[in-house]
């Protein structure tokens, strides 16, 4: 899996919300996180195409639904989740 993501541009994910605080239910979705290089090697569509199939092959593959977070957004709860990330797999070579 490391490979792959690394050849889609992702530089590590890790996990935020009830799954890193230890307030998840059997309702709770599991929220990775992840940071990219994206921007300097795909278009917009690439970098959509890339997290759709992100969050598919982590949802087959655990079972649950899965919530994706880039630490690229802008978003207001930016800061939230940067202090609630657990790292879960680096791709950076060895």
């Amino acid at each position: 899996m490391r490979e792959e993501l690394r050849a889609r541009g992702i530089v590590g994910i890790g996990f935020f919300g009830s799954y890193a605080t230890g307030r998840n239910d059997a309702y709770s979705d599991i929220a990775f996180l992840k940071a990219s290089d994206y921007r300097n090697r795909f278009t917009g569509y690439d970098y959509m195409q890339t997290l759709l199939e992100l969050r598919e092959t982590l949802q087959r593959g655990l079972g649950r639904p899965v919530d994706l977070f880039d630490l690229d957004s802008q978003s207001p709860i930016k800061g939230d989740v940067e202090r609630e990330w657990i790292p879960a797999l680096s791709t950076a070579r060895k």
